[in-house]
């Protein structure tokens, strides 16, 4: 009697475990809702060059002379880095200043974004 309690809470305890792995998401690494406030088209001139940057709830669209699709990451309450997914591409870094007023980190230089 012991051995079929055994067998059987084995048996639940696979199935379990086998609905547990297959209710995950397949992308762990899923991007940071950013507020609001950033949720904009935003848009910086430096050196003669427009940028331009969409920001949405869970990704943004980066244009540099073309476009970039970016997904979030939290650094601290007003600051996120957007990355691509799996490309070589290297990124920006956003810090939120005020409503109007945005500053984003991007390759060596700091644009000034307004909307």
């Amino acid at each position: 009697m012991k051995l079929k309690n055994y067998v059987l809470t084995g048996v639940a305890a696979m199935l379990l475990g086998i609905t547990a792995i297959a209710n995950t998401p397949i992308n762990t690494q899923a991007s940071s809702a950013v507020p609001a406030r950033i949720q904009h088209r935003w848009k910086a001139n430096k050196w003669g060059i427009n940028y331009h940057l969409n920001c949405y709830k869970y990704h943004a669209n980066f244009y540099d002379g073309r476009w970039h699709k970016l997904y979030y990451t939290r650094i601290n309450t007003n600051t996120f880095a957007a990355n691509p997914k799996g490309n070589a591409y290297n990124g920006i870094t956003i810090k939120y200043k005020g409503h109007h007023n945005m500053t984003v980190l991007y390759d060596v230089a700091h644009l000034h974004f307004y909307r």
